[in-house]
Parts: structure tokens; C-alpha cells; sequence
């Protein structure tokens, strides 16, 4: 079946999730992301009045969208700018953020990650105070505890990572995610999801760098900790978690509110071999992976590499490493996490599996010619 299709038929399905939603008007900051595109489109087709979008650059074409949308332009580092979106809506998704240059890097200040990723968020709730909205769902990631230990079926009780042991981007999503908690009240209610691995179709990460890197080197002859698993998040299973946070905040917000919900697709997968070794056998490129490269190797030659990389841009020389170091502690560590407490206070069940969300994500890169080289 169509992706398209079986959206519409899931939609279909959860009509009883759509009161919060119906005649309502949200805004969503990012809502020409990734993610934030996902989830623009699932609250209009659920049959919300109005949806406003903070973006940086609209897109070209905004007159061809649904008249719902409308747009705001500029950056959640403005007070001003971020209070005047807050107005009149019923409720604020949060869905933007930096990664920093390169991204997941620590080296540097970091500044603009945590002018966006920290201030803007403390801009998102002080908005959210002077116009009285109700409610805010900020998406945060499960690297808020990754520490580059193996976890397995880590709940939301495991500590946040110490400052030393991670990058700008998660440091500051653990920063954020303290504000977005401490900010809930009888005023306002607030939680956080927290997904892993975000992929599906119109992804461009994934094809632009991994992918890319394997096109290179004419296929990719190595393989990583063969012990390693780690769970990922389909898109839309992550808008349908926005959209369950929503009515959990709505109706029982004393046993929802203020609370962190990892949000996967409850499979554990090898991320070499089960997720990459299938995008590169959809697109042609050879997966034999008979170098096995040794875990420190791995780990500590992209963070040298991080580092010249980081010197020479001091030097005034742009270049990017392949891979930093906390990119590559992802690809040799296993992180899984328990999404028991989204299940049990939100009603969270993955719509679709990692296997079905890949097929779909590697479907479209094919119509769009991506798999073509």
C-alpha cells in the first residue's frame, strides 16, 4: 500500500484521538522541517482551524498549501517574534533545533547551538506565558542520556549524560528539556518526547552523508561492533505521539504533564548491517563488510578528525570530518529504550515498525530518483 495511502487509513482509524485537534489552532515551530512537516500536515488532515508556522524562510510555493497555514517568519532566538506567534493558539509544538556545525560536534563554544536549542526554547515558554496558551509538546532526543555506555531498555528514570561526556547539541537538549519540565504548572501544561533515530520518506540525511560516503568509496567493504543494536523512530510514528501528548495534556494533564517519554519504534536493529546495509541494497551500492574495524579505532579516529577539522576552521579552512566522535559512539554502542511510560500515559503504540518505515523511506527516495546514483 502507498505510504500516502496508509496514512489515510490510520488517520481513519484514530479518529477518536482528533477532538483536541478539530476547530483548534497550534502553532508549530520548525513546521518546515523534517519532522515539523509531518506533523503540520497530520493536524490539518485531523481537521485543526488554523496552524501557524515559525520558520526562518517560508517555502517558495506557501501559496499553494492549505489556507489553515500561515506563517511567521523569523528565529526562536527573537522574544518578540516568538511571543507574537504564541497568540490565539490552543497549543505550541516545538519541533526546531540546531545541530551545530559540524553537526553533533563538541568542539568550540557552541554558541549558536544554545542561542536556538536553549534560548529559544526559553523564548517558546516565556512566549507561551504572555498569550495564555495552555499547552507545549517540545521534542527533545534520547541523546539527553547517551554517554557512549552501552543501555538497554533505558527508561526515563536513567540520568541525564554529565556535560563532559557528550556534544553541544545534547548538552543543550538536556538543558532545554529542564526548562520545558520546570515550566509545567496549573497554567501550563508541558512534556517532552524524546525520539531516536528520526528517518522516513523526504529524509535527506541518511542519503546525503552515509549513503553518499558508501557511493564513494564504490561500496562499503567494513563492519562495526557486530554486538551493537539500537532502536530508530519512523516520523510518523512520532507525529502520532505529538498527537497523543496532546490529548493526554488536554484531558488528564496531572498524570501526563511534566513528564519525558522516549518515543521509538520498539525494534531493536543493528545499525551497520540492518538499517544501513538495506539502504545500500536499495540503492545498488555493494555491503560486504569483510573489515572489521576495532571500536576504539573507530571511536577515537573521528574524533581526531572532529578536532582537525575543528583547527583548520580556526585557520580559516571550512571542512567537515566524515563522522564526529559522537556520531560514531552511535553506530558501535547499543541504546535502546523502553517506551513503556509513552504506552501507559499516553496510549503510545508504534504504527509501524523500523522494517516498514524503512521500505517506505526507500520507496520514496526512488520515485524521486535518489536511488539512482
Amino acid at each position: 500500500m502507498p505510504f500516502v495511502d496508509r496514512l489515510r487509513e490510520l488517520r481513519a482509524a484514530t479518529v477518536d484521538r482528533n477532538a483536541p485537534i478539530e476547530a483548534s489552532s497550534f502553532l508549530v515551530i520548525g513546521g518546515t522541517g523534517f519532522l515539523g512537516t509531518y506533523l503540520v500536515e497530520d493536524l490539518l488532515a485531523r481537521g485543526a482551524r488554523e496552524v501557524r508556522i515559525l520558520c526562518r524562510t517560508p517555502p517558495s510555493d506557501d501559496d499553494r498549501r492549505d489556507q489553515r497555514v500561515s506563517f511567521r517568519t523569523g528565529s526562536v532566538t527573537d522574544r518578540s517574534v516568538v511571543a507574537s506567534a504564541c497568540h490565539g493558539v490552543d497549543a505550541v509544538f516545538h519541533t526546531a533545533a540546531a545541530y551545530g556545525t559540524p553537526n553533533f560536534g563538541r568542539f568550540g563554544q557552541g554558541t549558536a547551538v544554545y542561542d536556538v536549542n536553549v534560548g529559544g526554547v526559553d523564548n517558546v515558554i516565556a512566549g507561551c506565558r504572555v498569550q495564555r496558551v495552555p499547552m507545549l509538546v517540545y521534542t527533545s532526543s534520547c541523546n539527553v542520556i547517551f554517554d557512549g555506555r552501552d543501555r538497554v531498555d533505558a527508561t526515563e528514570d536513567t540520568p541525564y549524560a554529565s556535560a563532559t561526556a557528550v556534544d553541544h547539541y545534547s548538552r543543550s537538549k538536556i538543558l532545554a528539556e529542564g526548562l520545558v519540565l520546570r515550566a509545567n504548572d496549573a497554567s501550563l501544561a508541558t512534556c517532552v518526547l524524546r525520539p531516536n533515530g528520526i528517518y522516513g520518506p523526504r529524509e535527506d540525511f541518511i542519503t546525503q552523508k552515509a549513503l553518499g560516503i558508501a557511493r564513494r568509496l564504490r561500496g562499503l567493504p567494513f563492519s562495526l561492533n557486530p554486538r551493537q543494536r539500537t532502536d530508530w523512530t519512523f516520523a510518523y510514528n512520532l507525529v502520532w505521539a505529538h498527537v497523543l501528548a496532546l490529548n493526554a495534556l488536554r484531558q488528564r494533564p496531572e498524570l501526563a504533564a511534566g513528564k519525558a517519554y522516549f518515543v521509538t519504534d520498539g525494534q531493536a536493529l543493528h545499525t551497520m548491517s540492518d538499517v544501513l546495509g538495506t539502504c545500500l541494497e536499495r540503492v545498488g551500492v555493494p555491503y560486504r563488510p569483510w573489515i572489521r574495524v576495532p571500536t576504539p579505532m573507530m571511536v577515537y579516529g573521528c574524533l581526531i578528525s572532529e578536532w582537525l577539522c575543528h583547527a583548520a576552521g580556526r585557520l580559516g579552512v571550512r571542512v567537515s570530518p566524515p563522522f564526529t566522535k559522537a556520531e560514531a559512539l552511535k553506530a558501535v554502542v547499543t541504546h535502546t529504550h523502553c517506551i513503556e511510560r509513552a504506552n501507559r500515559l499516553l496510549g503510545y503504540e508504534p504504527l509501524f515498525t523500523t522494517t516498514e518505515g524503512l521500505h517506505y523511506m526507500l520507496e520514496e527516495l526512488s520515485s524521486r530518483g535518489v536511488t539512482d546514483g
